[in-house]
Parts: structure tokens; C-alpha cells; sequence
């Protein structure tokens, strides 16, 4: 089965169309039906299991941040994690963004089965939040994570999150009063 990338507007066609890219705008490859089934087995599998990895790195960090109680250690350790979160989140979106492409791929085919059971689950709509929850799991939970540990290593030398006689205060002051 052959299909076309084109250069200009990124995606995948069963036909070259000129309209909006010029000749040399073009990548023609050819594909066999089992090759592009076990290259997407391979890159979904490839980013759950660094999404995994990701989630576990996230929470021994925020975990033994708390546990921290040098100041400048903290502080070192968040900024440190963070832009290893940010480039593990890099890694994340490049494998969800091969995986986005290699599905465009077999949804073209329309008697690959897997083609066929999106159109399926399309007419029953059974995904109310999309064609799946890649996206979640490719953008916006590593973005959310390292937005978070970012915020944390800002507030680390305020000392404000780790303090417990602030907290004890701050839920004496906002209590209610005796009842």
C-alpha cells in the first residue's frame, strides 16, 4: 500500500495533491499491513511504559522533597528534577506524536481492524473525550507534572509548603471557633 507525507502541512494521503504543497513537498514510502500494525504495538507499548516510568520518577520526587529538610537541598533537587521532568516530558510528546502518525497511517486503510473499530466505536460513541486518552498521556499529564514540580521548587526556599507550625496556624486562624 503506498501513501504519501507531505513536508508541508505534515500529514499522511493515499494521493498526492498539489493544490497545497509544490512537487518537491512530497515523500512517497510504501507499507505492508503488518509492518505498521507491529510498529504501532511497538510505539504504544514504547510510551506506556515511559509514561509509567515517568509517573514513578515524579512521585519519589515530590515524595522525598517533602521529606527534605535542608532548604537549599530541596530547592537543588526540584530544580534538578525538573528539568529532567522536562526533558522526560520531551520524550513523551516526540513517542505520542510517532504514535499519532502511525495511526493516521492505519486509519487510512479502511479494512485494517483497527480502522474499523474506531469507526465503530465513532457511530456508538464510546469515547466522549476523543479517539482515546493519548493526548493525556503523551501532553498534558507530563506537562501538568513538571509545571507542578516547578512550582514546588519556586516555593521550596519560602519554606511555606514544609513548615508545619505555619500550617497548624493557618488552620487555627481560619477555624471556625468553638462550636
Amino acid at each position: 500500500m503506498k501513501f504519501y507525507f507531505c513536508k508541508h502541512c505534515s500529514k499522511v494521503y493515499k494521493n498526492k495533491c498539489y493544490g497545497h504543497a509544490s512537487k518537491d513537498d512530497w515523500l512517497e514510502f510504501e507499507l505492508q499491513k503488518d509492518t505498521i500494525s507491529s510498529e504501532r504495538e511497538f510505539i504504544e507499548t514504547l510510551l506506556y511504559h515511559r509514561f509509567q516510568l515517568y509517573m514513578v520518577v515524579f512521585a519519589i520526587v515530590v515524595g522525598g522533597a517533602t521529606q527534605i529538610e535542608s532548604v537549599h537541598l530541596r530547592t537543588f533537587i526540584l530544580y534538578a528534577a525538573f528539568v529532567v521532568s522536562a526533558l522526560f516530558g520531551c520524550i513523551l510528546f516526540r513517542t505520542n506524536a510517532k504514535l499519532k502518525i502511525i495511526l493516521n497511517i492505519i486509519f487510512l486503510n479502511e479494512g485494517h481492524a483497527a480502522s474499523i473499530s474506531d469507526k465503530i466505536a465513532q457511530e456508538l460513541r464510546l469515547f466522549s473525550v476523543g479517539r482515546s486518552v493519548r493526548k493525556l498521556v503523551g501532553v498534558w499529564i507530563p506537562l501538568v507534572c513538571t509545571l507542578l514540580i516547578l512550582a514546588l521548587a519556586i516555593l521550596s526556599p519560602s519554606d511555606c509548603l514544609w513548615d508545619s507550625s505555619e500550617v497548624l496556624q493557618f488552620e487555627w486562624i481560619c477555624s471556625p471557633g468553638p462550636i
